[in-house]
């Protein structure tokens, strides 16, 4: 399964070399994104019937991207890049919050569909490479201990999801993206031989909100209405 993604991760990066090579045509342009994050996860433990659902996790620090779109009409784009995402999952059993999160390099690759100036829709899959993991002990108020690690085996090396979207005006977005792999790597074994993560299972839900700038290109959208004529 782990080479399937890696071929999905080679070809993204491909399907973004190959678009960027068409940078000096008219149809292909970069944009910037940094975005607010809302996230939620159902927690399943395993030989257990119940499920927590994991402390709504709010974010805006370092949720941003860089992305080469390119046109193919008035109508259809295609998109790719690079993501840096902030992932986390909080837990609360027995009055002991768990806080956990990694930020993660990711490449998507989404299309767009509609009118490209004024409101879209897109649609993708983007996978994930993990490279800084931290978690933190909370009982009440109070922090009981926190560390940080850089390419943590503690998560999966590689983990995926899919999204959809809408974009408005070409710069305000709104998108939902649930991850498909378990947060946790439940076969990582501590120094002392234990699984602190076995048979745990979380999928966070992420929802966003935020702007996409379009970098080369100026949209005169009060003085191009769609159907009309410049005034």
């Amino acid at each position: 399964m782990i080479r399937s993604w890696q071929s999905i991760i080679y070809a993204g990066i491909l399907s973004f070399l190959t678009l960027s090579a068409h940078s000096q045509q008219s149809k292909g342009y970069w944009s910037i994104d940094n975005s607010f994050q809302l996230s939620l996860a159902d927690v399943h433990y395993d030989g257990s019937n119940t499920t927590n659902l994991s402390i709504p996790r709010i974010t805006w620090i370092l949720n941003a991207g860089a992305h080469y779109h390119y046109d193919f009409n008035e109508n259809a784009a295609v998109y790719t890049g690079v993501e840096v995402t902030n992932l986390g999952v909080i837990i609360k059993s027995s009055g002991v919050k768990h806080k956990r999160r990694v930020y993660t390099l990711g490449v998507p690759l989404a299309f767009e569909l509609g009118s490209l100036k004024w409101a879209n829709f897109f649609a993708g899959i983007q996978i994930d490479r993990p490279f800084q993991y931290q978690e933190k002990l909370k009982v009440g108020d109070s922090v009981q201990s926190r560390f940080g690690e850089w390419w943590s085996d503690r998560t999966p090396h590689v983990m995926g999801s899919w999204f959809v979207g809408a974009r408005f005006f070409h710069v305000i977005f709104f998108k939902i993206q649930p991850y498909f792999t378990n947060f946790f790597n439940e076969n990582y074994a501590d120094g002392t031989g234990s699984k602190p993560y076995a048979g745990m299972t979380a999928k966070p839900i992420l929802f966003c909100a935020g702007i996409d700038i379009p970098l080369g290109r100026k949209y005169m959208f009060m003085s191009h209405p769609p159907g009309g004529q410049a005034k």
